[in-house]
């Protein structure tokens, strides 16, 4: 926590309120953490999927069992039989086998797909049919499913059309019996960015390089909290790290952080890929059409994060029909 001397610049709002979709976002996953239905998280490469199944996991009775990620980025998963005895998880006639320790610590526990959309189609097909028919990871082979780790996946999309084309193909294909989430980028949850500062500083990085935890100076926590982050968590991360390792005392200060962190602007590479105006325009009706055939317009107002007013003058804009 910063002291209170120097605790004036920082907006209050961060300390007291969260964003309103995150609230939502947080209810739905309290609905869903004691039951065994699938999830699917989506959102961008980098956003914090993985640290979101990790507390869905945490918030259900599963918690005293084990929460096991399974990188699908990395070589975790083989497809060479001559080494699959050597990794914990192989792919043979296009199914997964896991290995007996991975089947003994999954018992009643939750396993994670990290990237999900990385593995290739004919198995992500089988996985999907399983699911569908109930059986989801059942890999102890019981007939009532005891024992049965939970399935939780991720998919990384890097823009509203390509969320909406993702999802609907999800759904055609499983229907009820996955719960889709989508988790927001971090640039929609600035009320979170003080409080990820603080955690890394107190613990990760402070245990990775032996030292007591560094603080962030309210000037340059304010620079944090007006850039947009458009690489998500793992840019975070990494800005904060290098500026505790280059600070020379206790507290981050303006002076440590990147350029592009205090000019607010992203450097090139990282705007590259960035939607254009028109396709945000395109993404940004269909989004609001799609909440707007689900709910009432104060409801969607709620859910959008925007008031009332703001709601109806984009509906004017897109021409959209909508009910009160």
């Amino acid at each position: 926590m910063l002291k209170k001397s120097q605790d004036i610049i920082m907006p209050n709002v961060l300390k007291n309120k969260q964003d309103k979709f995150m609230k939502h976002l947080n209810l739905q996953k309290e609905k869903i953490a004691n039951s065994m239905r699938s999830i699917i998280l989506m959102g961008e490469y980098g956003s914090g999927k993985s640290w979101f199944a990790r507390k869905i996991h945490n918030s259900s009775i599963r918690r005293v069992n084990s929460f096991i990620e399974v990188d699908c980025y990395s070589d975790t998963i083989t497809t060479n039989p001559s080494t699959a005895k050597f990794h914990e998880i192989s792919i043979a006639d296009n199914e997964l086998i896991f290995s007996e320790e991975i089947k003994d610590k999954s018992r009643n526990g939750t396993i994670y797909f990290k990237g999900l959309n990385e593995l290739p189609k004919l198995v992500q097909n089988n996985l999907f049919n399983k699911i569908q028919n109930n059986e989801g990871l059942n890999l102890s082979g019981n007939k009532n499913h005891s024992n049965a780790p939970r399935f939780i996946g991720s998919v990384d999309v890097s823009n509203f059309n390509e969320l909406l084309d993702k999802s609907n193909s999800i759904q055609r294909n499983l229907g009820d019996t996955v719960k889709l989430l989508f988790y927001p980028p971090l640039r929609y949850r600035k009320s979170e960015i003080s409080f990820l500062i603080e955690g890394l500083l107190s613990n990760e990085i402070s245990e990775k390089y032996k030292y007591a935890s560094r603080r962030i100076s309210p000037r340059a926590l304010y620079m944090c909290l007006k850039y947009d982050w458009p690489g998500n968590f793992i840019e975070l991360k990494n800005v904060i790290e290098h500026s505790a390792l280059v600070a020379d005392g206790n507290w981050i200060q303006p002076i440590h952080l990147p350029s592009s962190v205090i000019k607010g602007q992203p450097n090139k590479y990282q705007i590259q890929n960035l939607k254009k105006d028109s396709d945000f325009r395109r993404a940004e009706k269909q989004l609001l059409r799609n909440v707007l055939t689900q709910s009432q317009k104060k409801e969607a107002a709620w859910l959008l994060g925007i008031n009332e007013l703001t709601l109806s003058k984009k509906i004017d804009f897109y021409k959209i029909n909508a009910t009160s």
